[in-house]
């Protein structure tokens, strides 16, 4: 089963994004179409690169061997990013103005460009939960000139250092903003993730208290039975002595 998702890009840092928790069977995949803008909506001389930036985490406590994201580019979907067997990544990749690409996970480990490989391609035919998230947005570690150009044009130019400091600190930033998403993505993870574990738990504890109860019925019913019958016995022995 493939699923498809249009996404189309405004002017801001952070244009679109969505998170999503998969169930995968044996085999199967979950594609998502991504469309970027014709123009770029930024009025700056230098705008920045858009990228494609996400993440995507194993939630069942399974292998992760069969389990395949990759992205392509292009109505020939060309692969353009790929990575398999990893219970949990992120994935960071520049994308161009006016294109298509096709974000897609799979619970197989062969993808479009791995037809010549020999190894399994699903060893235990399980089904897998994943979470994924993806994020369109503008290269923060990219900085333009146009704040130099406009300080030269009014004589009131930043000095080299303070303007490398300011990028280097604009840089840092982004990279903990992303690292504080991705850690955000993982959270909500491991939160479903405990909820499953937590669902198995109270149905195990459901299953022990329904066999105790039963267990304890059965003793009960024994009991009696042995008492009702020990007293027809002795009933009997005494009616045969008088």
């Amino acid at each position: 089963m493939v699923l498809w998702w249009w996404s189309v890009w405004a002017g801001t840092l952070v244009v679109d994004g969505a998170r999503w928790i998969l169930t995968l069977d044996a085999y199967d995949e979950e594609c998502f179409l991504l469309r970027t803008p014709t123009t770029h909506s930024s009025r700056r001389r230098n705008p920045p690169q858009p990228v494609l930036t996400g993440d995507y985490g194993l939630i069942d406590d399974v292998s992760a061997d069969p389990l395949l994201l990759y992205v392509t580019q292009g109505s020939d979907e060309r692969v353009v990013y790929q990575t398999r067997g990893r219970p949990s990544d992120t994935f960071r990749l520049p994308v161009q103005l006016k294109e298509q690409y096709w974000l897609c996970i799979q619970n197989s480990s062969h993808g479009p460009e791995d037809h010549h490989l020999e190894e399994p391609e699903h060893e235990d035919g399980r089904t897998r939960r994943v979470g994924l998230a993806y994020r369109l947005e503008y290269d923060h570690n990219q900085h333009d000139n146009d704040d130099d150009d406009d300080n030269n044009n009014n004589h009131h130019r930043l000095p080299q250092e303070v303007q490398s400091h300011a990028d280097e600190w604009r840089t840092q930033s982004g990279d903990i903003h992303d690292q504080f998403r991705n850690l955000q993505s993982h959270h909500e993870y491991l939160k479903v993730r405990e909820s499953n574990h937590r669902a198995l738990a109270e149905h195990n504890f459901s299953a022990v208290l329904i066999w105790t109860l039963a267990e304890a019925g059965v003793v009960l019913t024994v009991a009696c039975a042995q008492i009702l019958y020990l007293r027809r016995f002795l009933e009997r022995q005494n009616s045969r002595m008088y």
